[in-house]
């Protein structure tokens, strides 16, 4: 399943499973928030104190404060974008940002470990 920019669902998940140390700073919106310029965020804070075993985040959601869970399938499947989760809105999703770096920058820099081809 593919991202409205082309970017595979598997491919994001595995990075932030496998990455979860750079993973944090990702936004995204929804293609009807496009226009806007709105921007939604996506995290992992590495283990330590501030995460309290639970590293992942997402803003601007459902839940009141944000939400964190501990691990990547969960911030995945999360029903906090009106009601329905990240999975199953994944072709409305537009991918500022991985990473903190462009999105297409990040799939630049990690390419030879984790090749776009390979997920698609």
């Amino acid at each position: 399943m593919m991202s409205a920019n082309n970017i595979p669902f598997d491919y994001v998940l595995t990075l932030f499973r496998e990455m979860k140390d750079v993973m944090d700073d990702t936004a995204f919106c929804f293609l009807e928030e496009r226009e806007t310029g709105k921007e939604r965020g996506l995290g992992c804070l590495p283990e330590g104190p501030r995460s309290f075993g639970l590293p992942y985040w997402a803003d601007d959601c459902d839940e009141a404060g944000g939400f964190r869970c501990a691990a990547a399938e969960e911030l995945f499947d999360a029903p906090i974008y009106d009601g329905r989760s990240l999975r199953e809105r994944w072709p409305e999703v537009w991918l500022f940002r991985i990473g903190g770096l462009f999105a297409n920058e990040f799939i630049g820099c990690v390419e030879g470990k984790y090749p776009l081809d390979s997920f698609r």
